[in-house]
């Protein structure tokens, strides 16, 4: 007689090398028949350039978590696997569900981070260590959470330890968040090298050259950072409309870091980011001169 519990039951607990349980591992591996097949997911992952994720997002698969799923996937990708998000795919009560590319396979029930890392592991094979680069997830969360309640020091500590676990994926987004980190607390010079890190791991990723700029402008590097922010403007022209961006240059935390985020503003309010060149010398502004932006004819 087959057994009439749910998937959800089947939970394993895997341990760290000391023996501790790592943060996120009381979820759910949930077991599925189609993760079977997945090995010639993993003869894809290294014969082509490119394989990707997509995760329905729609309402059913959204109440579900599948926004949660999205994040977590994204988080513990490793290049060459590209995540998205997409549309129904058609199995409405099964979800979250994934539409995995080269082959259009679907996988289901990905509610929990950690199915969509064992997902992943049987996409990517046996290089690709779940638990570590979910332990490196959980850090850097953390570590984010620390950086928001204005907690610099312990921030660094937890983005440190993630990134010595060496996870396959978001290693880059690791260093681009240690680099803000060490710049709130005054290391300059940790947080450029940070960014300059980040900058070679992913040289498509323009944050990663807007906090080099940042730790070049509280070095006094003015022209460096010109050119830290030129290129980030030229790998995506849209932070000139960046929130995040603009909002940035309104959170300084130290009397070098005021400097440096007057002279971003300068940079970003005359013109400088929306596709014009630096031909003027720094100038510093006050935050009363940041709220509203100049208009242009």
């Amino acid at each position: 007689m087959k057994s009439t519990s749910s998937p959800l039951s089947q939970i394993r607990i895997p341990q760290l090398d000391d023996g501790s349980r790592a943060p996120w591992f009381e979820y759910a591996i949930v077991q599925s028949p189609r993760l079977s097949s997945t090995p010639r997911w993993s003869a894809v992952a290294k014969t082509q350039e490119l394989a990707e994720i997509r995760v329905c997002v729609n309402r059913s698969c959204g109440k579900l978590g599948s926004r949660a799923t999205l994040e977590v996937l994204s988080g513990i990708a490793p290049q060459g696997v590209a995540v998205s998000s997409c549309g129904c795919l058609g199995r409405c009560g099964a979800g979250p569900n994934l539409f995995v590319l080269p082959g259009g396979a679907i996988f289901g029930h990905c509610s929990t981070p950690a199915r969509a890392a064992q997902l992943l592991s049987g996409i990517c094979g046996s290089d690709f260590d779940p638990w570590r680069n979910l332990e490196a997830l959980s850090l850097k969360k953390m570590g984010e959470e620390e950086l928001e309640k204005g907690n610099p020091h312990s921030a660094v500590e937890l983005l440190t330890k993630a990134i010595e676990l060496i996870p396959s994926g978001g290693l880059h987004m690791l260093y681009k968040t240690r680099s803000l980190a060490r710049l709130r607390r005054g290391d300059n010079e940790g947080a450029f090298e940070d960014a300059k890190e980040a900058c070679e791991m992913a040289p498509g990723f323009p944050q990663a050259y807007i906090c080099k700029g940042d730790a070049l402008l509280a070095m006094g590097d003015l022209h460096a950072a010109e050119m830290a922010y030129s290129t980030a403007l030229s790998v995506d022209p849209s932070i000139r409309r960046s929130n995040s961006f603009k909002g940035c240059i309104r959170r300084p935390t130290s009397s070098r870091c005021l400097e440096a985020a007057s002279n971003r503003a300068h940079f970003y309010y005359s013109g400088a980011l929306n596709g014009e060149r630096f031909i003027y010398p720094p100038q510093k502004h006050t935050f009363l001169h940041l709220e509203v932006p100049p208009t242009t004819a």
